[in-house]
């Protein structure tokens, strides 16, 4: 459903709570339940719906996660109450829950509110990896919130530590391709140090808990090839998801595969077109924000893409989660929802971004760089959900206009409403949706 809108001049979506009607804004709870010493049992003025507890939850496929509470309140923001409000009562209202990605299950589909505005349902979490949602919504006032958990590889977080598996030593040179099978897992080692051309070709279902995986920096850069499977995934990660970290690696080409902790993140070789499909990219542990844990996608000649994918935790004080450039005559196209960002989400520089979620991000979900004028186009971001982030749902610093047409800002009422997530210089967000984009992956 869309909603034409007509601005694409610098501009600033707030992001502060401002009740000119039914507003819906973001209050996130903890605990193991739900503080009632404040609670309203009506309201005569506006009413708020809000997330209460347990959303940004992870675990695997098939687990049924802590409580979810959506709290019917009133606002405490009197400053623009409409002359005439009608009292409401906040008790046995209905509020109707659906799974919008990921296909998981719902204890119910409406629950009434209790005495204090509360209601609960139980998540259980469906096969697919990366981002699933959940949305309640109080149709009597129009009021939509959106409850995000995160699905886990199902591969247990101690593959590593596992006994047996195949050690290749604190240095290992490769002169010639080489193939890792499943059979020898774990594999464990230090750096590997790829010379040449030399590819490392990693079977489906393998297990990797290695330093690095890095090219010699010879002319004619290897790299990793690593094509898992929906039913047998390749993991590289480390002994402790919760402690440790390993600097990561130089791909070729990476399919159904999960990435934990890499704190230098994943690139391409320099002359590689990049592949990335069905893949988990996830921080588990806290890292410098000095550091720069990224997928860098830059594509230097023909069609590069990153399709189906989830980016969780990644990024630093000074770099984005995803670097997502194309030189001139090349193509890159990204698919993703890149979550909880240190900061910057995505880097944008001529490539197309769609079918994607960005928030949680530190800075700006998108940030284009200073591109010189006629040199590049800035790129599109399409059939998006933008924000909530800290700033900008996307931040033009360059002369092109970003073609940002068909997006969720947050707000019905684009990124310049009062929840919308905002943007700064040349930007066509034209044609804003008025409820969030389902991403289907």
């Amino acid at each position: 459903m869309n909603a034409s809108g007509s601005r694409s001049c610098a501009a600033r979506g707030g992001m502060s709570l401002i009740v000119a009607s039914l507003v819906l804004f973001l209050f996130v709870g903890c605990g193991a339940g739900h503080d009632v010493s404040e609670d309203i049992a009506e309201c005569d003025t506006p009413i708020v719906l809000s997330l209460q507890q347990g959303d940004h939850q992870t675990g695997s496929p098939g687990t049924a996660l802590a409580t979810l509470y959506a709290h019917l309140h009133c606002s405490k923001d009197l400053s623009t109450i409409p002359p005439s409000v009608q009292r409401v009562d906040l008790a046995a209202q209905d509020i109707a829950w659906a799974v919008t990605s990921g296909s998981g299950t719902l204890s119910t589909s409406s629950s009434q509110t209790d005495t204090s505005g509360f209601a609960s349902v139980v998540w259980t979490l469906g096969p697919t990896l990366g981002t699933q949602t959940v949305e309640a919504r109080y149709a009597a006032a129009g009021l939509v919130l959106v409850f995000t958990a995160t699905a886990s590889a199902p591969v247990a977080p101690s593959a590593c530590a596992q006994p047996g598996g195949t050690d290749h030593g604190g240095l290992l040179e490769l002169v010639a391709d080489e193939t890792w099978h499943a059979a020898g897992n774990p594999h464990r080692g230090g750096v590997i140090l790829l010379r040449g051309s030399t590819l490392l070709t990693i079977e489906p279902g393998s297990v990797v808990c290695v330093r690095s995986i890095v090219s010699g920096g010879e002319v004619g850069i290897g790299g990793v090839v690593a094509e898992g499977t929906a039913q047998a995934p390749i993991l590289f990660s480390v002994s402790d998801t919760r402690t440790q970290d390993w600097q990561g690696m130089t791909a070729y080409s990476l399919k159904h595969v999960t990435v934990e902790n890499a704190s230098q993140g994943v690139s391409f070789a320099s002359t590689t077109v990049p592949i990335i499909e069905d893949s988990l990219f996830v921080q588990r542990v806290s890292f410098s924000p000095l550091g720069c844990a990224q997928v860098n996608l830059f594509t230097p000649s023909g069609a590069g893409h990153m399709l189906r994918s989830h980016v969780v935790g990644y990024g630093g004080q000074n770099c984005s989660a995803v670097f997502a450039a194309a030189a001139l005559g090349a193509t890159l196209t990204v698919e993703a929802t890149i979550i909880d960002s240190i900061g910057d989400g995505l880097q944008l520089v001529n490539a197309s971004v769609r079918n994607c979620d960005i928030h949680g991000s530190g800075r700006h979900g998108v940030l284009v760089p200073f591109i010189p004028s006629g040199s590049v186009p800035a790129g599109s971001v399409l059939g998006c959900n933008l924000g909530p982030n800290a700033g900008d749902g996307i931040f033009n610093q360059s002369g092109e206009t970003v073609d940002a047409r068909g997006n969720w800002w947050g707000d019905v009422n684009g990124p310049f409403g009062p929840t919308g997530d905002g943007l700064t210089g040349h930007v066509d967000e034209t044609g804003w949706l008025v409820t969030p984009a389902t991403l289907g992956y």
